[in-house]
């Protein structure tokens, strides 16, 4: 059988480094006020590669994430971010996922220094995924580039998506019935409908996971993780369903519109908003800053390497 890349192994597969290397859950993700520890070292930058925030970049960095996503709960390494919000007080780690090649341009942005944050809290993409396609029904109606939209309704006439003309770029609107984003260059017009097939599979998949995570069948919980993401990734706008990358940017969007109400009032509270995708950032409570970060990269590092080694001698047996 061939090995596959670290990066391609399944979170199930990686489900055993929790334990093995005695690291501590993900926080109550509805305990949202946080506390940091230190003060954020923010600057201002033209273009940064996001490879250059991990500390550890000779580690396969999506195999890092995936362990991470599997309630690893130690940082490993500060993601940077092109936009801090509001008084800089509120920093929005989750526009960070994209390819090694994805540049970020402007703006100001978090110096990756590992450090330990006391209370900070993470949002699972996957469980705004579920939200969205479940609960919601919101699926893509269009995703044009902007020139392409812009043509269309000067040449031929075509409407532009109700409130796209006057609708910054980064920005959402919200209707009763629709949302419609412009993200860079690209309209996303989305609109929310009743019960799909798909929303209903996925449904069943977040119901029973949760059912196992209650009886304590952590295994069969874990189980159910790389189905539903599987389920995520065979959609597409063809379906009347959000493909991965449409769901990425929905989920970033929806739970910044979602959750405004509560940073604005956690920040006249005094205190320091960090949020993002799992994958993004993850935290350990309690240690000191360096040699935890440290330690844990190094711990997970071995064990990537060892897993390697193991699978390589096999394939060499076979």
């Amino acid at each position: 059988m061939k090995t596959s890349r670290p990066g391609q192994w399944s979170s199930c597969g990686l489900a055993y480094m929790v334990t093995g290397l005695n690291l501590s859950q993900k926080l109550d993700v509805d305990r949202m006020m946080v506390e940091g520890l230190g003060p954020a070292r923010v600057s201002r930058q033209g273009v940064h590669h996001v490879r250059e925030a991990d500390e550890f970049a000779s580690v396969d960095k999506s195999c890092i994430q995936d362990v991470i996503a599997d309630n690893v709960g130690m940082m490993v390494f500060c993601v940077q971010q092109s936009v801090c919000m509001a008084s800089v007080m509120c920093l929005d780690l989750s526009a960070t996922l994209g390819s090694d090649e994805r540049q970020i341009e402007g703006g100001l942005v978090l110096d990756p220094v590992p450090g330990v944050y006391k209370g900070v809290v993470t949002i699972d993409g996957n469980s705004w995924y579920g939200t969205i396609m479940s609960e919601l029904g919101i699926f893509v109606d269009r995703c044009a580039s902007s020139p392409t939209v812009q043509g269309s309704h000067e040449k031929m006439g075509v409407d532009l998506p109700e409130g796209c003309g006057a609708m910054p770029i980064g920005d959402l609107l919200a209707r009763d019935a629709s949302m419609v984003m412009n993200i860079k260059d690209v309209y996303l017009s989305t609109v929310r409908g009743g019960p799909t097939i798909l929303s209903t599979v996925i449904r069943k998949f977040i119901s029973e996971r949760k059912t196992a995570r209650a009886n304590g069948d952590e295994e069969l919980a874990a189980a159910y993780k790389p189905s539903t993401t599987a389920t995520f990734g065979a959609t597409s706008s063809a379906y009347g369903a959000l493909s991965s990358k449409a769901c990425g940017e929905m989920s970033m969007y929806m739970s910044r519109y979602c959750l405004r109400r509560m940073i604005e009032i956690t920040t006249w509270c005094g205190q320091t908003v960090i949020y993002g995708e799992t994958d993004s950032i993850s935290v350990h409570i309690g240690g000191k800053p360096d040699i935890a970060c440290t330690s844990a990269a190094l711990r997970v590092k071995s064990k990537i390497f060892e897993r390697m080694k193991r699978d390589s001698v096999r394939e060499g047996r076979r």
